[in-house]
């Protein structure tokens, strides 16, 4: 949204701008992020006027071929003579004059306005073309293309040119949030700049009371509300429309808005929606097949046809639409039926202002893939209070533009009016919240301001309610933000050191201390930490095992990010993909997260953990000893990650995604209870997303945490030698490591320290059905010397055990 100085002091008379650079601080620091320019003929103050042509006569200037003439202006203060060699001098016609002391562009280049002699006759400055004004000559008639630009009678003259271009003064370039509607029109800016100015003196010009010339015909329309998604409707009938272009002024001011200027009927409509926010719909009453519009919920498998873009849209029952005589005329206000529009022929039309559930609107405009500022305002919510009065301006500003005739009444029906919800909140929550010592009575006089009715329940808690232009306001955190932007967002780290004190209570509890050490050790492993985005797309919700129900945003900002993930893993694949797309190969990344769950009715988060390794880990360089990816390095840290939280995983092969290589997939349990998966990306998969071989694991870190309770046991270093031994042996396939590892466990005497895997070994020329294991059991005594044929009658009870159990064959 574009802001400009002139416009806005209409609405705010009171407003003084000394410093500029102040003014757009104080917009950043309790509004809205702005940036501030200037139009480039700003600097010349008031040498740019309106003038009016008194006369002129030919002046002989024997020293050039060209003719001359001596032209004499009014603007207003004085008269003035200046010498031009145009050949469209026209008397009684209002022109732009530029006076000496000034600049202009010419050419691309600065040119500046000098007193100059033609003979013995000194001009007084320069008659102005579109061309030394940087007007966009696109959008000029031909006559307005010439070498003089004649304005329009209406034109004051003395008065600054460039006021009379909408180009005086600071242009502000506001950067609208999704939560303030209300900032995308003039009327809604000046309301809130003057709710934080917080001067009495400083109050909004609303004038919306107009002098409409209507016919005694009464408005022969009537309106048919079949939906409870359209709280109102209404309709003005006009006739005698002479459409054409709009007036200098009026295309100017839209192109600096950034608005295409089209005709003097949709250019009003556009200047209307600037400066209160309100679309409006307009149709040619020659097209429509009765009398009668009626505004319904689309039907099933439902068509609308754009000629436009030529493209047929399938509806639903939550697409809003205008119909006449079941022909849809207008898709919710946001796309209308070319064959209804109004052209130059159009001499009766109709003007319509609506009010339409926003959400069905956004739902609507994402659906179709149609992003305007019409859609914009209306899927944001506009103030249903307004509707029928700006229908009135618009109206008012049609008859004094294209001399329309006006039917009497407005054709006009309420089904309902949107109401703000009411908000307990209590002065202990706002300071929690903000780390802001807010007084009771700060809370009223800010909240006053904002004009918010206000009910004291008792001395710490209020019932609020947000005025109807505020149509974001629902919650608790939404008037806490009010408060904040009227406190000042330059001040809040400033004035509050509780808001550091709040920080540093955080990290002291078990959970967020385990997570910030965990982060701190895969860190140190070599891993690097990535923040992803929580909302994903259909296909990539489904890469990994997720929960049985999902969340599904109502209002997705775009397609590819629908649902709230239910894993970790497929955000960090997105990533990974995007790395080696841009030849990054070699990646380690893991991400701590939220995971988002819904059981029933009830919503739920959970803290998960995934990592993701892929090319080389770690690079030797010279030594050429680099260690690569692999499913057993990542095993490797989550047995590190084991041994940080002190607790015991289990690893269950099973083939439960298509996602991962079959014979390289395994489930994580803890306590019997699975919390995660670990496995090797399936080629397929790599081919799809353009990755290299890659591993990924997932857990649930809500889980362990919750349901761990670390001590620290000290124990004494042993003061006796301990002894090894190897165990080697072939076993059946069919029997899965983590089935041996844990009978070797659980086997192995009080005297057992440490059992690792040495050596894995499968070769089909040896065996088909058989693998090779060799672990390295490590014995010891704390309190006295083991022999060996202590550890030889060990030994022998393993290996009976592994044979009556699993059948193995000694190496």
């Amino acid at each position: 949204m574009i802001i400009n100085e002139k416009i806005l002091k209409k609405y705010i008379p009171s407003l003084n701008v000394d410093n500029i650079e102040n003014f757009k601080l104080f917009i950043n620091n309790h509004i809205i992020e702005s940036s501030v320019y200037f139009h480039f003929l700003n600097k010349n103050d008031n040498l740019i006027k309106i003038g009016k042509i008194i006369e002129f006569h030919k002046i002989n200037y024997s020293n050039n071929d060209k003719d001359f003439y001596l032209v004499k202006i009014d603007i207003k203060t004085h008269k003035i003579f200046v010498v031009s060699s145009s050949l469209n001098i026209q008397k009684d016609r209002k022109i732009i004059v530029a006076l000496n002391g000034t600049y202009l562009f010419y050419n691309e280049k600065k040119i500046f306005v000098e007193s100059k002699k033609i003979g013995d006759i000194e001009s007084s400055g320069i008659i102005c073309s579109a061309f030394h004004l940087g007007l966009n000559l696109n959008y000029l008639k031909n006559d307005e293309k010439k070498d003089i630009l004649f304005l329009e009678d209406d034109a004051a003259i003395g008065e600054c040119a460039l006021e009379y271009l909408g180009v005086k003064g600071f242009f502000l370039d506001l950067s609208i949030t999704p939560d303030r509607n209300d900032l995308l029109s003039y009327i809604g800016f000046s309301k809130d700049l003057n709710s934080v100015l917080r001067s009495k003196k400083n109050k909004t010009n609303l004038r919306l009371e107009f002098n409409i010339v209507e016919k005694e015909e009464i408005n022969p329309f009537q309106v048919q509300i079949l939906t409870s998604n359209c709280f109102e409707y209404n309709i003005r009938y006009l006739t005698d429309i002479q459409i054409d272009v709009s007036p200098l002024w009026l295309r100017n001011y839209l192109l600096q808005h950034n608005i295409l200027p089209i005709n003097n009927v949709i250019d009003i409509i556009n200047l209307i929606m600037l400066e209160y926010g309100i679309p409006l719909d307009v149709f040619d009453v020659s097209l429509l097949n009765d009398n009668c519009i009626q505004i319904r919920n689309a039907k099933k498998k439902e068509y609308f046809f754009c000629n436009q873009d030529n493209k047929k849209y399938l509806l639903d029952s939550n697409d809003l639409v205008i119909t006449n005589k079941n022909d849809i005329i207008s898709l919710s206000g946001i796309k209308t039926n070319h064959l209804y529009d109004i052209s130059a022929k159009t001499q009766k039309m109709i003007l319509c202002s609506f009010y339409f559930q926003s959400e069905n609107i956004s739902k609507t405009s994402q659906k179709i893939g149609v992003k305007n500022e019409k859609s914009l305002r209306l899927s944001r919510g506009i103030e249903q209070d307004l509707i029928k009065k700006v229908l009135d301006k618009a109206v008012f500003l049609l008859q004094k533009v294209t001399k329309c005739s006006v039917y009497k009444n407005i054709c006009s029906i309420q089904k309902n009016k949107y109401i703000n919800p009411e908000i307990i909140l209590s002065l202990d929550f706002i300071r929690t919240k903000t780390g802001v010592n807010f007084s009771f009575q700060e809370v009223y006089n800010f909240l006053n301001y904002f004009n918010y009715k206000i009910e004291t329940i008792s001395f710490e808690n209020f019932k609020v309610q947000a005025p109807l232009n505020r149509y974001h306001v629902r919650i608790i955190e939404d008037v806490i933000s009010d408060l904040i932007r009227m406190y000042g967002y330059n001040r809040m780290l400033l004035d509050n050191v509780s808001i550091s004190n709040v920080a540093k209570k955080g990290i002291k509890n078990f959970k967020n201390q385990n997570i910030y050490r965990l982060r701190k050790l895969l860190s140190n492993l070599g891993l690097n930490e990535i923040i992803s985005y929580s909302l994903v797309s259909s296909e990539t919700f489904n890469l990994f095992p997720n929960y049985s129900n999902h969340l599904k945003i109502l209002k997705p900002l775009s397609f590819d990010k629908i649902y709230l993930r239910q894993n970790l893993s497929c955000s960090l694949l997105e990533i990974l993909s995007f790395n080696q797309k841009n030849k990054n190969f070699d990646n380690a990344f893991f991400e701590i997260g939220n995971i988002y769950t819904s059981k029933n009715e009830n919503k739920d988060e959970k803290l998960h953990l995934s990592i993701i390794l892929s090319g080389i880990f770690l690079k030797t360089y010279w030594f050429k000893k680099d260690i690569k990816s692999s499913f057993f390095l990542l095993k490797g840290i989550l047995e590190r990650i084991q041994f940080f939280f002190d607790i015991k995983l289990d690893l269950k092969k099973n083939i439960f995604c298509d996602n991962f290589l079959p014979m390289n997939q395994a489930e994580i349990f803890f306590q019997d209870q699975k919390i995660g998966f670990i496995g090797e990306t399936h080629p397929f998969l790599n081919k799809k997303y353009h990755i290299q071989k890659s591993f990924v694991l997932e857990i649930n870190l809500e889980y362990i945490i919750n349901n761990t309770k670390k001590s620290v046991i000290f124990k004494e270093i042993t003061k006796f030698p301990s002894i090894i031994r190897d165990f080697s042996f072939f076993v059946n396939k069919k029997y899965s490591f983590q089935e041996l590892y844990q009978t070797l466990k659980d086997k192995i005497s009080g005297f057992f320290v440490e059992c690792e895997l040495l050596d894995l070994f499968q070769d089909d020329c040896v065996s088909s059905e058989e693998y090779s294991l060799t672990f390295r059991l490590t014995f010891n005594d704390q309190n006295k010397n083991l022999n060996k044929k202590q550890v030889n009658i060990f030994m022998e009870q393993i290996e009976l055990e592994m044979k009556k159990k699993y059948k193995i064959k000694m190496r």
